[in-house]
């Protein structure tokens, strides 16, 4: 059956929709960063599924829970970490890399042994959310000698995302993300000019096969109107001589 036609159950979307569910709630409380960006992401695959015709209630729940993992140790994720702190300043690279790497095994583990009747379906496109990319900024820290033939050991060991709602996920989070990031250290960067390049990039590595062109274009205008809203709600100010 193709995802596009599945039909979750009616409980267990309700259970996983709740804003107040155990799962949620504890998430909230243990890695109230990551639980913040899964909150955004999912702000936006909704728009995006509603856009597309597609599952609004899969998309809303794969991207509320693709991070719960990283409940299990959330210091090692830069969303919850101190200002001018990163703990991974003291780890060597293989150390980081499984931190990094094992929120999603993590993620499926809970959601399989703490939800009855957990769709597979929603631990599928959960899977495949970063696909088999590199972790390149730790990978880089290794001997150059070195790095080649231990790629696989700082690549996320899954499939890239064979359907649309796997890429739509991939492309929001990274987008996400990445943006966050960039306005952290400059409010004013160019966010039409940043997603462009970001869905680019993904697009070229990830070969993300599943989308039409139509459905591509789309994912990148709603999250451009979306980003661009956000900016212009922002008021400037100039300073009186």
């Amino acid at each position: 059956m193709a995802l596009t036609e599945i039909k979750l159950d009616k409980a267990l979307v309700a259970y996983l929709t709740n804003p107040e569910n155990e799962l949620l709630s504890e998430f909230r409380v243990k890695a109230p960063g990551s639980f913040k960006h899964c909150e955004e992401v999912a702000s936006l695959c909704e728009k995006i599924g509603r856009a597309l015709n597609l599952d609004v209630d899969l998309l809303k729940i794969i991207a509320l829970y693709h991070d719960i993992g990283k409940m299990l140790s959330p210091l090692y994720y830069s969303e919850n970490q101190p200002k001018d702190s990163n703990i991974h300043d003291s780890l060597s690279p293989d150390i980081s890399a499984h931190f990094i790497i094992s929120h999603v095994a993590n993620s499926i583990a809970i959601l399989t042994t703490r939800v009855p009747n957990m769709s597979l379906e929603i631990v599928k496109c959960i899977s495949q959310h970063h696909g088999n990319s590199k972790l390149r900024q730790f990978l880089d820290k290794l001997p150059e000698d070195e790095r080649v033939d231990r790629e696989k050991e700082f690549a996320y060991p899954y499939s890239k995302p064979d359907n649309v709602y796997s890429c739509i996920l991939m492309i929001v989070d990274i987008v996400e993300a990445r943006i966050r990031a960039m306005k952290t250290l400059d409010p004013d960067v160019d966010t039409t000019k940043a997603i462009e390049g970001i869905i680019e990039q993904l697009t070229r590595e990830t070969n993300l096969d599943e989308l039409t062109i139509k459905q591509g274009r789309i994912i990148t205008e709603t999250l451009l109107s979306e980003y661009n809203a956000v900016d212009h709600k922002r008021i400037s100010y100039e300073k009186k001589v």
